[in-house]
């Protein structure tokens, strides 16, 4: 329900007269973050009355909540822009706060609540992202909040920082240090580019590299290294040698496009049988291939299966990176469309001299990268149209 909970030191606590609550006073609880500075400031100031003197307490955990009311929900509004319903819940410093029903259902969860005695058991103030939740000290989601709070005031400098050795991120992620290189991501925010005359010059930006050595059971894929401007996101050194696996991991780090200049494309022909399967097909969705303008420059493009072919940019290596420039093209000229349509039919079109291409770039360490992946994705689409027909 809730994952690695903010659980501050300070909070404060801004009011408002209402004769609905049990004291009198409904609160705007916010906190300060470990800088000090008060989170959502400029939403709190214009919430709270100022003729009421606010309050700070220690955010420690305290018993005493009494469940009042809800507020909010559809049903208790005219207009179709309802606010979203909550609960109040009284705290027993006088005063109450509302909180949403997800909270109320894990509260309810982890702990009883007795008629005229309220809820049993301690509770402390807590924030997923800018949502308040009051959390129970009893719960497993506490304990996981509370060893994920410590590590963010822990720290990590440059005279810890050994090669091969391990660290624990302040995400909980454990990490091995690779080094600092130029890394390449393709198709990352890590790239840095220049621009002149109207082209992009894509650069890998140098970047500390840290190895992932949590295995995925997440269910989906992570990226396998993770990338630092600096040492601020690392918690705590927990190996005092190198790794056993260091070396092998070094040397397949090494070996990869990630950290190696770009020689040269290596391009396919891709047929048009292909082609036409996918512009035929019934399923909805695009794949991306390239045209080839030169032997040294190719052009984006993305087949989809309303039979369309738009061209973003063109590619091309120089000095060992990518440059690119915008296409802004019409469909007439020599290498902008490769296909179109013809008298609307979706099963009719005409080619021009221009075909489709599969393309790879080759790195002068021997690796190689597949820019399109036409393969595993046309195996993908096929897959899913067999399974379609066996349905019909």
């Amino acid at each position: 329900m809730y994952e690695k909970l903010n659980i501050p030191k300070k909070i404060r606590a801004g009011f408002q007269e209402r004769t609905s609550t049990y004291s009198g006073k409904l609160a705007y609880v916010t906190y300060y973050d470990s800088k000090g500075k008060m989170r959502k400031e400029n939403s709190w100031n214009s919430w709270v009355d100022k003729n009421i003197d606010p309050q700070d307490y220690d955010n420690e955990p305290i018993s005493g909540f009494v469940l009042n009311k809800d507020v909010g929900g559809s049903q208790r509004s005219w207009s179709w822009n309802a606010r979203r319903e909550k609960v109040r819940i009284y705290d027993p410093r006088n005063f109450e706060v509302e909180i949403t029903v997800e909270n109320l259902l894990f509260i309810l969860q982890e702990c009883s609540s007795i008629k005229g005695k309220g809820i049993e058991g301690e509770l402390i103030y807590s924030w997923s992202g800018t949502q308040l939740v009051l959390l129970p000290v009893s719960s497993e989601m506490y304990s996981k909040s509370s060893e994920y709070n410590k590590l963010q005031v822990e720290k990590v400098t440059k005279k810890d920082m050994v090669l091969g050795c391990s660290y624990l991120t302040k995400d909980q992620v454990n990490v091995m240090y690779m080094g600092r290189h130029d890394f390449l991501k393709i198709n990352s925010e890590f790239l840095e580019y220049e621009c002149h005359n109207d082209e992009s010059y894509y650069k890998p930006k140098k970047r500390h590299v840290f190895l992932r050595l949590d295995e995925d059971n997440e269910g989906y894929k992570r990226d396998k290294y993770i990338l630092q401007t600096g040492f601020t996101k690392l918690a705590k050194k927990t190996s005092d040698n190198p790794l056993e696996i260091f070396a092998d991991k070094y040397e397949e780090l090494m070996s990869s496009y990630h950290v190696s200049k770009i020689s040269k494309f290596v391009s396919t022909r891709i047929p048009i049988s292909e082609i036409e399967f996918v512009l035929n097909s019934q399923m909805w969705g695009s794949l991306f291939v390239y045209t080839r303008i030169s032997e040294e420059e190719y052009s984006s493009a993305k087949i989809t299966t309303s039979g369309c072919c738009l061209l973003y940019e063109d590619v091309k290596i120089k000095n060992g990176y990518f440059v690119s420039k915008r296409t802004n093209r019409n469909r007439n000229s020599n290498h902008t469309y490769s296909f179109r349509k013809i008298n609307g039919s979706r099963e009719n079109y005409e080619f021009y001299k221009d075909s489709f291409f599969d393309v790879s770039v080759e790195f002068e360490n021997g690796a190689k990268y597949n820019l399109t992946d036409w393969e595993r994705k046309l195996k993908y689409f096929k897959e899913i149209q067999e399974k379609k027909n066996e349905q019909k």
